[in-house]
């Protein structure tokens, strides 16, 4: 019985002095994206333009069928694996999911737009810049 106290607490005390850090509050946090860390490559605008593809994938995978009474109704499509369009009882209870879709669609287009502008301004390689008048064409 000693020797399992013993070793319990040898234990313990290998296990509290090994875990200590110094500076662990102190750290700055990796996942936190810095402004000026970011849009410094082509490939961090193209990066950006596939968050615009995802959002226009969340607003343009629907069927259009507003839960009104019109001739467009929820038919045939019972599962979108992309979409969060949920019809209800009430008229107007999706809508919403629609125009904020389609506004964050037009958001992140736009915040690409302005990124890739300014790193155009200071860009010197023809290829780089053709890239990004790419980019920024299909944010268009």
């Amino acid at each position: 019985m000693k020797n399992k106290i013993v070793t319990i607490i040898l234990f313990l005390a290998v296990m509290t002095i090994g875990s200590c850090k110094k500076g662990l509050l102190t750290q700055s946090d990796p996942n936190k994206l810095l402004a000026g860390g970011y849009f410094t490559k082509v490939s961090d605008a193209t990066s950006a333009l596939y968050g615009v593809y995802v959002a226009a994938r969340e607003c343009f995978y629907k069927t259009y069928a507003w839960d009104g009474a019109s001739e467009m109704m929820y038919s045939r499509i019972s599962a979108r694996p992309y979409s969060n369009y949920t019809p209800g009882n009430a008229f107007g209870s999706s809508v919403a999911r629609h125009w904020n879709d389609a506004y964050r669609c037009i958001n992140r287009a736009n915040y690409v737009i302005v990124n890739v502008r300014k790193m155009e301004a200071v860009t010197t390689n023809t290829t780089d810049l053709a890239q990004l008048r790419r980019v920024e064409g299909e944010c268009f």
